[in-house]
């Protein structure tokens, strides 16, 4: 997360916070992101693990991992590649333990 953002929120000027699938922060900078985020009225988070991060949001939105979407994904290339969610190979079996 940039400086900016951490240093709006001590202010106050940042009152609200929406982050999605951003889990990944260094230990060395996790006590002031958390101190930062607590600070905040309203942490929405929108992942698709159970973290730290969601445990402190306010809300929590589930995510959905690329091989559950649907729907056209364009690179920088601007080359388009169709996507589906994909099927279980079970067919409706338990599946093994």
């Amino acid at each position: 997360m940039p400086p900016g953002i951490l240093a709006s929120i001590e202010t106050g000027r940042i009152r609200a916070l929406y982050l999605a699938g951003c889990n990944r922060w260094s230990t060395s900078r996790q006590r002031p992101l958390q101190q930062a985020l607590g600070k905040l009225e309203l942490l929405v988070v929108q992942d698709i693990f159970a973290s730290e991060l969601t445990a402190q949001a306010h809300v929590v939105l589930p995510g959905a991992a690329g091989a559950e979407k649907r729907g056209r994904r364009h690179g920088s290339r601007r080359a388009g590649q169709a996507s589906s969610p994909r099927r279980s190979t079970l067919r409706g079996k338990p599946a093994p333990t």
